[in-house]
């Protein structure tokens, strides 16, 4: 186990929220070491890391998550005044608060916003494969984007509950109610969006949906509008130092996760290169550029004219630079869905 907390005061403000997330160290349900990272929400810095072995937890990864966010919580609260952590909804964590020191602690567990909404997501999405509310995924984003809305602006549970409810008369085109109105603005009367029949089977689901008791019961822990993809953007960030792709002993796994954090901290308010027009220049884009104008020079060269050149079209080299190009094109596609795969984790 290591554990690292930052007692610079100029980074470390003792009333400001923090953010928890884990990372394995190998995609899948094999990971032999869990790194669980806290964030200070205002500042963006690292203050804690601890590294969880597998052979802590009787070889048993699934509970990995939850050892190491119990010793990050009692680490923290020996160096801060921690008065709120968020993390991911994480069942086995959240199970924590419900009784007993955690929920006695004084400390305020929220939820991820985003992960509140992929849960929606996917409930509205499984109700609507049901027969007669195909209509559902239609609706979809729209449901989730005002999930989204409600967590922002509602400052009670109450506040929250009226406003969301109201999606349950929105879908139908109804916009105002006994107990209420819709927030937005005027619509346009040409839209082809199509409305969902009030009472029909469909209605009725995303009513059991949004309604939900055990749903409602977590939704005050998405109020703060909290959100942990700066952490998970540090974890792609361990990448860099320690890949899931090589095996580490647990001293030079702590040391490369130690060195990220410190790298993080260290370059997280660096101003981005600016090109000389002064934007922002973006590797990843000129990266791309400078492939496309190649394959373009590649594909579209001219042919030379058969009286005054040599005949080429048997020379292989031609093809063979186009493949190596082709190649290194997928090879970029594969590394980019696979480092989207990894902030997720």
């Amino acid at each position: 186990m290591a554990v690292w907390v930052d007692d610079n005061q100029h980074h470390c403000q003792s009333d400001n929220p923090t953010i928890g997330d884990a990372r394995m160290d190998s995609p899948g349900f094999c990971a032999q070491y869990c790194t669980y990272s806290t964030m200070e929400n205002e500042t963006k810095h690292i203050i804690s890391m601890v590294n969880i072995d597998k052979r802590e937890t009787m070889r048993n990864s699934v509970v990995m998550e939850k050892e190491a966010f119990q010793q990050t919580f009692e680490a923290l609260r020996q160096e801060i005044n921690l008065t709120e952590i968020c993390t991911n909804a994480h069942s086995q964590i959240s199970a924590l608060f419900n009784k007993g020191k955690y929920r006695d602690s004084g400390v305020h567990h929220t939820l991820d916003v985003w992960h509140g909404s992929k849960n929606l997501s996917k409930k509205i999405h499984a109700a609507g494969q049901q027969k007669g509310c195909a209509i559902l995924q239609m609706w979809n984003k729209d449901i989730c984007n005002h999930f989204w809305y409600c967590c922002k602006t509602a400052d009670t549970y109450e506040e929250f509950i009226d406003m969301c409810v109201g999606v349950l008369h929105h879908v139908t085109g109804e916009h105002t109610w006994a107990l209420g109105e819709c927030k937005h603005g005027p619509l346009l009367d040409d839209r082809d969006k199509e409305l969902i029949e009030s009472g029909s089977v469909a209605h009725e689901r995303l009513a059991e949906i949004i309604l939900d008791e055990r749903w409602l019961k977590v939704v005050p822990k998405y109020l703060n509008f909290r959100s942990t993809a700066d952490l998970e953007s540090f974890h792609n960030h361990i990448l860099m130092y320690a890949s899931k792709r090589f095996s580490f002993s647990p001293p030079v796994y702590a040391a490369c996760t130690m060195l990220a954090g410190l790298d993080y901290n260290h370059h997280l308010h660096r101003p981005a290169r600016r090109k000389a027009d002064g934007t922002i220049q973006s590797i990843a884009a000129e990266t791309m550029n400078n492939l496309h104008r190649t394959i373009a020079d590649v594909m579209l060269r001219p042919k030379s004219d058969p009286s005054t050149s040599q005949d080429t079209s048997g020379n292989p080299m031609s093809y063979v630079l186009l493949l190596i190009v082709l190649m290194f094109f997928i090879f970029v596609i594969i590394v980019s869905s696979f480092s989207n795969t990894e902030i997720k984790k």
